[in-house]
């Protein structure tokens, strides 16, 4: 039995078998530093040390222990070992007697013939089979090259020595380099290796004594000198030399502000005490401004280090562990692990599976590279596993052994006849040691799987030439995707935007791929977007993700790429998903809207199937071994891995060939190295040219990186433009930020207004109606005029701004998630779309002026807000009066670009103001907008009196106009 998770490291089937109480504990290693044979347990009421069992109270009455066993990785769990009984409540176990090898290994106790539950415990092993913690000098071992294990210190070695390295199994050893031997981690601050760099702070280098209990951050440039820790990315735990503080990151990272040449930092105790470098270091650099910071080289690795080199090719397929001797008094062990050597391993091969129609025969193609044996299986239904009513694992119908091509390490198989409709999987088999995750027991899916019938199942062999009842052929050669300048995107949700009733779609396809078109006709859904104006549909992710209990699911959380989400399908057990999702973009291209994809690169969901057929290829791990997570969604994909970099573009080819879709908004994109960022952009432009692609440039743990993308032709959501915007619509200023975003942020990250996608609501956080609501709970159900003006004046900005416009589903009638700053758990209750909130007549007020603004944009009059270039610096002229929540722009006046001359107002106060305008060109003014009603031949201003004659302007006409309370004012030329 294999356990995994970071819950509680015993649980009921102790307690019941066992009659204890048992007390929680994380998943770390079990034992102190002591070495030891014996491995205990203890069920009395206090922990022996070193034993690992967190066992502590006793209830009463309580059924006797009679039998104590172990079970554990050493031998892939298969066999059983009985601890002796040698006091009243102890159990012991020399664990010289297991087998295991030097090691971190994985184990459970098994108390009365019952396996504890929760967290697998951990049992590090010497190279004498004693339980000892391994050697803290040591970093990582890593195989760079297959002849080549690099072995990193954290501290100095002694000067002179000459050590001997030996490798078990045995592997002819040529020499053993030392390279640098006095690098000190202690000193330098830093110890870089294999693209992650650790953070180590020693206090004894800067002769201080610190508590443990002391906050110990680093701060440096490339995180904004947060010495308060306020990112915990940033905040150092403890390390494994006593008495230090350790923290990794990914150098990808890692990146200089503009304008700066060096990563430099240095440590911060408790959000206050700066600490110069320790005297001697060799990184120390002044600044020039009368600070000292280390500097952060890459050229060297801040550490010491020691390369083996192998007289043959290193066996992938196992893990070896490395003895030195000659460097300290005893030798020094430690298990290795692949790295560098990944990036050997290419394929330009198909992945997945190719259907040859001309032979009548099927391939199937996998990539793991350390594999062992790889099987492919075969199954009559979608699972390879039942749970109810207990688990059990089903019979594959067939079973076929793959075989392997060690140039490129994809395994392959190759079946008579064409396997349309038939559910398969994988069988994989690896080492075992640290940090692996294979199972020879488990069937996975094909990470290239054109569609499943669920995330935790099989995949299955679908036609893709095929049409039938649910995709009748494609029909949209007449479409073009929009100009990358004339882009008004619609974020929506395929489930959310029909499975309430009121969006009026047939009960059969509400929530479904063809909720759509079912809404045809019937004034929502698709009317609406229509009649609003958007030309772009981004949808929220729609590739197979992890499933819940509830059917609504945002879908941050992928299992299978290449699969459509079946839950959206009639038929998902039929493979139908593949062919609704195509149908669902025809008919969307047909209706005039381009459809963009959320795609997430950065993590995966669960079932992790990247992770059995080898985590330590797919995944950005940590110097323990433990995953990466700084998505916050408990992994990081490895994308700068050469056959992670190939699925990725795989798919973007794909989803572009096959389904024809118009472009891709990357979740978290800041996780995703550039130069896969750039390959998604050179695959897809020469697919189309005006493919739309569009990054979220952020992630939890690292920060942003829009100022990257500047180069890069990718698009980028604009937080700045978010938050800018909501503190001016709020009365909080902030007029000379919200200024650089209105400009297309072209002043500050943007090369041109390409680039920015300006919005104030999204699907993270809340709903903008909520974040601005004057009500207390954050719930913008309770309507008002004056949360419904400011909604109505954001949406002035987002419209009239340089870059592409987006709004979320529902933005436009003022929907409400009820306060709930992320909904992606909170169901349909919260989720779906209540087409009967536009009857509210505030609500119906807001889309109205949505519609003009929308259209005002669209049309030939408002080409001067569709600028494709960087505008000369007078393109927009600010209208700045004292007060600071009154802003204005006159744009293209005089005209340098396409469209008619604006003068837009704005006032964000609370009473109506007078703003002294000059309006220059060589044409009349008339009103179009009064922040309530849009009309391009022109309407009167709000209070006008009835009867009066619409007011002109002459050119050069020099005054003030009134703008209301919360209210927007539009002006236009050419009259």
């Amino acid at each position: 039995m294999i356990a995994c998770g970071l819950a509680a490291a015993a649980a009921a089937a102790v307690e019941a078998a066992a009659g204890l109480e048992v007390s929680s504990a994380t998943n770390r290693p079990a034992l102190g530093g002591e070495r030891t044979p014996y491995l205990r347990f203890d069920s009395s009421a206090a922990e022996t040390s070193p034993s690992p069992a967190r066992l502590l109270r006793r209830p009463a009455p309580r059924a006797p222990v009679t039998n104590v066993q172990v079970a554990g990785s050493w031998d892939v769990w298969t066999g059983r070992y009985d601890l002796a009984k040698t006091g009243e409540d102890l159990w012991e176990l020399d664990t010289r007697t297991l087998g295991a090898r030097l090691g971190r290994h994985e184990f459970k106790f098994i108390v009365n013939g019952a396996w504890e539950d929760g967290a697998n415990r951990f049992l590090p092993i010497n190279l004498e089979g004693e339980i000892e913690q391994p050697p803290a000098m040591i970093q990582r071992a890593v195989v760079d090259d297959f002849k080549m294990i690099r072995v990193f210190f954290r501290k100095s070695l002694p000067k002179g020595i000459e050590p001997v390295a030996a490798l078990d199994p045995p592997v002819p050893v040529v020499w053993t380099e030392v390279v640098t031997e006095m690098e000190d981690a202690r000193q330098t601050g830093y110890l870089f290796s294999q693209g992650v760099v650790t953070f180590l702070f020693d206090p004894a280098a800067y002769g201080l004594e610190v508590p443990t209990n002391t906050k110990v951050v680093v701060a440096g440039n490339f995180n904004g000198w947060d010495g308060g820790g306020w990112n915990p990315q940033w905040v150092l735990a403890p390390g494994r030399l006593k008495g230090t503080w350790e923290g990794a990151v990914q150098l990808d990272g890692l990146r200089l502000p503009p304008g700066e040449k060096e990563l430099v930092f240095k440590f911060v105790l408790d959000g206050r005490n700066w600490l110069n470098p320790p005297e001697g270091a060799p990184n120390a650099l002044a600044d020039g401004k009368g600070s000292v910071n280390l500097k952060l080289d890459l050229f060297r690795a801040g550490g010491a280090e020691i390369r083996v080199h192998t007289a043959e090719a290193l066996d992938l397929t196992q893990n070896y562990v490395l003895r030195i001797d000659g460097v300290t008094e005893r030798p020094l062990g430690v298990e290795t692990t692949p790295d560098g050597v990944f990036f050997r391993f290419r394929s330009d091969k198909a992945m997945g599976v190719t259907l040859d129609k001309e032979r009548g025969v099927t391939t199937y193609r996998l990539f793991a590279p350390r594999a062992r044996n790889a099987h492919l299986l075969f199954f009559d239904g979608p699972m390879a596993v039942e749970w109810t009513p207990v688990f059990r694992r089903l019979p594959p119908a067939e079973e076929y052994r793959m075989w392997k091509d060690p140039a490129d390490g994809v395994w392959e198989i190759t079946t008579r006849g064409l396997d349309i409709g038939r559910f398969y999987g994988f069988r994989v088999d690896g080492p075992f040691g640290d940090g692996e995750m294979f199972d020879a027991l488990n069937v996975v899916g094909d990470p290239y799987g054109r569609a499943a019938a669920s995330a935790d199942g099989l995949t299955m062999v679908v036609d893709p030439d095929a049409t039938n009842q649910w995709f009748s052929g494609w029909t949209d050669r007449d479409w073009t995707t929009p100009e990358p300048q004339d882009v008004v995107i619609y974020e929506c949700h395929v489930r959310g935007m029909t499975v309430h009733p009121s969006s009026r779609a047939p009960a059969a396809v509400r929530g479904k791929y063809a909720g759509f078109m079912g809404t045809k006709g019937k004034g929502t859904g698709l009317d609406h977007l229509k009649e609003l104006g958007v030309n772009t549909i981004e949808l929220l992710p729609v590739n197979e993700f992890s499933e819940n209990s509830d059917p609504y699911n945002w879908g941050y959380s992928t299992v299978y790429y290449f699969a459509p989400e079946s839950s959206y399908a009639a038929e998902p057990e039929a493979g139908s998903a593949y062919y609704e999702f195509k149908q669902m973009v025809d008919d969307l291209h047909n209706e005039g809207f381009a459809v963009v994809l959320d795609v997430v690169y950065n993590h995966v969901g669960g079932p992790n199937i990247f992770s059995t057929i080898d985590k330590k290829y797919y995944f950005r791990l940590n110097p323990d071994l433990s995953f990466s997570n700084h998505s916050a969604c408990g992994n990081d994909l490895r994308t700068e891995a050469p056959m992670m970099r190939k699925l990725i573009v795989d798919h973007i080819r794909y989803f572009m060939e096959e389904f024809h879709v118009d472009g891709f908004r990357l979740d978290l994109a800041e996780l995703i190295d550039m130069e896969t960022m750039l390959a998604i952009r050179d695959a897809a432009r020469a697919i189309h040219p005006n493919v739309i692609l569009i990054s979220e440039p952020w992630s939890p743990g690292r920060g942003e990186n829009k100022y990257q993308l500047r180069e890069t032709g990718w698009s980028g959501w604009n937080n700045d433009f978010r938050y800018a915007a909501q503190n001016f619509v709020m009365g909080r200023g902030n007029r000379e930020w919200l200024r650089e975003s209105v400009f297309g942020s072209v002043n500050t990250w943007a090369l041109n207004p390409l680039q920015p996608v300006n919005y104030v609501e999204s699907h993270d956080d809340r709903a903008f109606m909520d974040e601005i609501t004057s009500n207390p709970d954050h719930d913008g159900r309770k309507l008002n005029d004056a949360d419904t003006a400011r909604n109505r004046l954001a949406a002035t900005l987002v419209y009239t701004s340089l870059g592409k416009p987006m709004i979320h589903e529902g933005q436009e009638f003022l929907r409400s998630k009820w306060g709930i700053k992320n909904t992606y758990n909170r169901g349909d209750a919260v989720n779906a779309v209540r087409w009967s909130d536009r009857d509210r007549p505030l609500a119906g007020q807001a889309l109205e002026w949505y519609r003009g603004l929308v259209h005002l944009r669209n049309s030939g009059e408002g080409e001067a807000f569709r600028v494709a270039r960087r505008p000369p610096p007078n393109y927009y002229q600010w209208i700045l009066p004292e007060n600071d929540r009154l802003m204005g722009y006159i744009v293209n006046v005089p005209a340098l670009h396409a469209g008619r001359g604006f003068a837009v107002l704005l006032n964000a106060d609370e009473k109506e103001h007078r703003v002294a305008v000059e309006l220059g060109g060589d044409s009349n003014w008339k009103m179009i907008g009064n922040g309530r009603e849009m009309r391009l031949e022109g309407l009167t201003p709000l209070g006008w009196p009835a009867g009066k004659p619409a007011p002109i302007w002459p050119a050069g006409w020099k005054g003030e106009l009134v703008v209301p309370a919360l209210e927007s004012v539009i002006l236009m030329n050419g009259f």
